[in-house]
């Protein structure tokens, strides 16, 4: 669905993670898969649950994709899997 050459991982972490909230405000279940491995399964869940809060905290507003380190880190520590 992403192509790994249009931008990093993280980009690509951050546009799954907006569609699948998206797909879950609407009433579905998103599925979440990775071919790969687990490691990015669990990132992409806990990119999920911090999206998810930061829209709650925000009136459903989202941090930018591409910001920079330590932006949003101090918060999206909280969900990452250690």
């Amino acid at each position: 669905m992403l192509n790994e050459n249009a931008g990093g991982a993280e980009d690509q972490r951050a546009a799954a993670a907006r569609f699948a909230l998206i797909a879950h405000l609407m009433g579905g279940i998103p599925l979440l898969s990775c071919a790969s491995g687990m490691d990015f399964t669990r990132e992409l869940d806990a990119e999920i649950k911090f999206l998810a809060t930061v829209a709650d905290s925000r009136e459903g507003h989202l941090p930018p994709i591409g910001r920079g380190p330590g932006t949003w880190d101090h918060a999206r520590g909280a969900f990452t899997p250690h």
